[in-house]
């Protein structure tokens, strides 16, 4: 579902991933996502909740801070995807629970930002993930009958 080689092209701050279980980008698998944000490191376990190729990818992240249930559906019309993401937070403590609400606008306004360059990355990239094979046929020999 996704080129971890261009992650942190779109996703601001983005560090790496490191797999905990399971097998990477199917339903099940569990990594460790760092993050750098205002010069601190952030750790965020992620879990992918459902995945369906090229349609839908959900996941769950939890941090000591919050818990984020995060969804985002791919949707093709006229030879042209719409990228759709949804995400449900809630604080862990009554403290970050009261600063979430806070945070919704700063929050979302990261979201925009990191679609636009997932919307660009996609724009501009010019590789080929699904290669046909190359056929030798140097050794290819035809018999007539």
């Amino acid at each position: 579902m996704s080129d971890e080689s261009n992650l942190s092209k779109w996703i601001k701050g983005f560090k790496k991933s490191e797999l905990v279980s399971g097998t990477a980008n199917t339903k099940g698998a569990v990594s460790n996502v760092y993050i750098e944000e205002r010069g601190e490191e952030m750790v965020m376990k992620e879990t992918i909740t459902a995945i369906q190729l090229n349609e839908h990818i959900g996941m769950t992240f939890t941090m000591d801070f919050m818990d984020m249930d995060y969804e985002m559906f791919f949707k093709e019309k006229e030879g042209k995807t719409t990228i759709i993401s949804k995400s449900t937070t809630a604080g862990n403590g009554i403290i970050a629970k009261s600063m979430i609400s806070f945070m919704k606008s700063t929050m979302k306004a990261q979201e925009d930002e990191n679609l636009n360059n997932l919307k660009k990355l996609i724009e501009e990239n010019t590789k080929n993930y699904f290669p046909e094979k190359e056929v030798d046929t140097s050794t290819v020999s035809v018999e007539e009958y």
